[in-house]
């Protein structure tokens, strides 16, 4: 089955879901930013990228067993992301960094070679195109 290294996206939850926390607080006019380690880099996919590479896994009936990692294989800096988000907001907020918390795992970036001959999967949505749809998400629900 098709493993990801959390894929975020408008209705993604958990922990390590920093596009859809920096959405949120962006959307809210709330400037924290967790970025203060620069060596903070992970890799983000799309939660529809993820959703099409499960569909796509238990589809093909000859799959063999073993874990396929799904992800963009590009790692992205969180004060890069935190200017993305600003980019596309409009909004004027300059950040707060604040200290990276105990144990939290600095860098992330795995390969997704296997799932693309595999089970035919590959990302489609980049990291600048998926942004817009959390930042929309979460505007929307800040409005009610």
């Amino acid at each position: 089955m098709p493993t990801s290294t959390g894929p975020p996206g408008p209705t993604r939850r958990g922990r390590g879901d920093l596009r859809r926390r920096a959405g949120r607080r962006q959307a809210l006019g709330h400037q924290r930013h967790r970025g203060a380690d620069p060596r903070l880099c992970l890799d983000y996919v799309y939660v529809e990228d993820v959703a099409r590479a499960n569909i796509l896994a238990l589809e093909d009936d000859g799959l063999s067993s073993g874990a396929y990692s799904i992800v963009t294989a590009a790692e992205t800096n969180a004060n890069r992301l935190y200017e993305l988000m600003l980019g596309i907001s409009s909004k004027n907020l300059p950040p707060e960094h604040g200290p990276a918390k105990p144990g939290e795992q600095l860098r992330s970036c795995v390969d997704s070679t296997l799932a693309g001959p595999t089970f035919g999967w590959r990302p489609e949505v980049s990291l600048s195109a998926g942004l817009p749809d959390i930042l929309e998400y979460f505007e929307a629900a800040a409005r009610g």
